[in-house]
């Protein structure tokens, strides 16, 4: 996939790279998902692959990229998982907004979410919290 766009864009030039950074994310989401990999490997889930060829934001792979957003997810047999990072100017500075999309397909997927949705709103509250403390 193509950087040009995700990299020499203005608007998000600065951002991206903190997101991508290991800081964003706290130290513990990385044993967790690590053991998260082990529990759903009895169940055919995919889970994150690392593909060192392929833009990465977290353990997600980029899947679209404009001047303003970037979509990461992986798809698979439960759910689809999409994390949309969007930045709009906000005076002389950035907003920046964290959106999660999640399309279940099944009781397995809705079983899962349930049980990971507490993780995941903590996650995604930390990250936005180090991002604002790291592009600042």
């Amino acid at each position: 996939m193509a950087t040009a766009s995700l990299w020499t864009s203005p608007l998000i030039q600065h951002v991206l790279p903190v997101m991508q950074s290991s800081s964003l994310f706290q130290k513990w989401t990385y044993p967790a998902l690590f053991l998260r990999q082990i529990l759903v490997a009895p169940f055919g889930l995919k889970g994150a692959r690392n593909n060192s060829e392929q833009d990465r934001i977290g353990i997600f792979p980029v899947i679209h990229e404009a001047d303003n957003v970037v979509y990461a997810g992986l798809d698979d047999k439960h759910l689809d998982f999409r994390i949309v990072i969007e930045i709009k100017p906000h005076g002389q500075a950035q907003e920046v907004s964290l959106k999660t999309i999640i399309r279940r397909h099944n009781a397995l997927g809705r079983n899962y979410l349930q049980l990971v949705l507490p993780f995941h709103r903590r996650i995604i509250k930390s990250a936005l919290a180090n991002l604002g403390r790291n592009s600042s």
